[in-house]
């Protein structure tokens, strides 16, 4: 029986698990522990229970046990197919169940979303007064924006717009430019962009800009026009009655000068109208063919040179004394010149701004009334005429020599107070 035991495990210990099921048994039985696999070409659960002998330490005989599994029998995977199609479509069923009440919280906040910028869309229409059209060409429907309407005079959406409708708005000078602009611009597949003007419901005037883009298909055809309209009124007549005192003051008697402020003045800019006092060009003067330097009278150039060193220092503007400029035709004009002292970031002087104003009449007429005032002196002196010159606003009284003489006092001697 021993030599039996002994043959046995030796058969046991050299068994290799590669021909079946039951050789994998046996091996593993030889550690000492119980296991249970199952055999497919049995269609069998094997269960092994190593037989161990606690005095010898040893393991004796492997109980096999073999038995038909319920969980491998055909109902069972029919079983397990119908559980697992049941787990399947329960997880697709979650999954979807996600998916939608996602989606609709999705689109619920997409709509909050459109509705808050379509509002935000609105309020920025209305404060720049501006609004938005569509017009389709092959139908020839034109929708507005409700600003549009308001722009036009109207309660928004309170009629059907059309073409013919907008064009009765469009001021009747403007109308054919209008059409012109717009077939030119589908024409050339170019921005339709143009300042205009209309008549509002109860017949006032406003200026409008349009700018419109323009959709095509394959065939190059136009089929969609896409655009806004900005009321532009109030900049249109701010901008014309710029222009007007532009005007007036370009063909005033107001010449302006910008010089650098750098060696001999160079001139960065001239008004146009100093060709209608001095007769050269501005572009004489920006090109440096003319320096004005050399305009200045040189009886008067190192005072208006010691002038502008003096108050720039101390000052941000000031007058000069007359100075005189010499013309094109060799001729010299007073003028009175304003000068603005223009500095950087940095404090440092940059430019000169001269305001310049043709006063050579009025120093004619002062040397006119100074001659007269020697002659009259000289008819006076010599009639022996006493004379006084009162001002009743201040008070002071000038007399002349002769009447001083016949008061018996030096001129200097009498006060300029008329009460004394």
């Amino acid at each position: 029986m021993a030599e039996l035991k002994n043959q046995s495990r030796k058969e046991l210990i050299n068994l290799k698990p590669d021909k079946n099921s039951l050789d994998l048994i046996l091996a593993n039985a030889n550690s000492g522990k119980a296991i249970s696999l199952y055999d497919h070409s049995l269609d069998m659960v094997i269960t092994t229970l190593p037989v161990y002998n606690p005095i010898n330490q040893e393991i004796v005989a492997v109980l096999t046990i073999r038995s038909k599994s319920m969980f491998f029998t055909n109902e069972a995977r029919y079983f397990r197919i119908v559980f697992s199609l049941s787990l399947l479509l329960m997880l697709m069923g979650g999954f979807t169940f996600y998916t939608l009440f996602n989606k609709n919280n999705i689109l619920e906040a997409n709509a909050k979303l459109l509705e808050k910028q379509r509002k935000q869309l609105v309020d920025a229409q209305t404060i720049a007064n501006l609004g938005h059209w569509e017009f389709d060409i092959p139908t020839g429907q034109l929708n507005w924006s409700d600003q549009i309407f308001r722009i036009f005079g109207f309660q928004p959406q309170s009629f059907e717009v059309s073409f013919e409708v907008f064009m009765e708005r469009v001021h009747p000078d403007d109308r054919d430019f209008i059409n012109s602009a717009y077939t030119e611009a589908i024409e050339n597949h170019t921005l339709y962009d143009v300042q205009h003007r209309i008549l509002t419901c109860d017949g006032t005037e406003k200026w409008v800009r349009e700018i419109c883009s323009t959709e095509y298909d394959d065939a190059g055809d136009p089929i969609r026009s896409f655009g806004t309209v900005h009321d532009i009124t109030e900049q249109h007549n701010s901008l014309s009655l710029l222009q007007q005192k532009h005007e007036m003051f370009m063909h005033g008697p107001v010449m302006i000068f910008t010089w650098k402020h750098q060696e001999n003045w160079p001139v960065e800019y001239v008004s146009e109208n100093v060709r209608d006092t001095l007769g050269y060009t501005a572009n004489e003067f920006l090109d440096g063919s003319i320096r004005y330097m050399d305009c200045i009278h040189p009886d008067d150039l190192q005072r208006v040179i010691r002038e502008v060193a003096e108050h720039s220092a101390s000052y941000n503007n000031f007058v000069h004394e007359p100075y005189r400029l010499i013309t094109r035709n060799g001729e010299f004009i007073w003028v009175l010149d304003s000068t603005s002292v223009i500095r950087d970031s940095h404090g440092e002087i940059s430019h000169f701004q001269g305001y310049l104003v043709d006063a050579t009449q009025t120093m004619l007429m002062k040397d006119e009334i100074a001659e007269a005032r020697k002659r009259l002196d000289l008819v006076i002196d010599g009639a022996s005429l006493g004379t006084w010159d009162w001002d009743a606003v201040t008070g002071d009284t000038v007399y002349n020599r002769r009447r001083a003489e016949i008061i018996g006092y030096a001129p200097d001697e009498i006060s300029s107070d008329i009460s004394s």
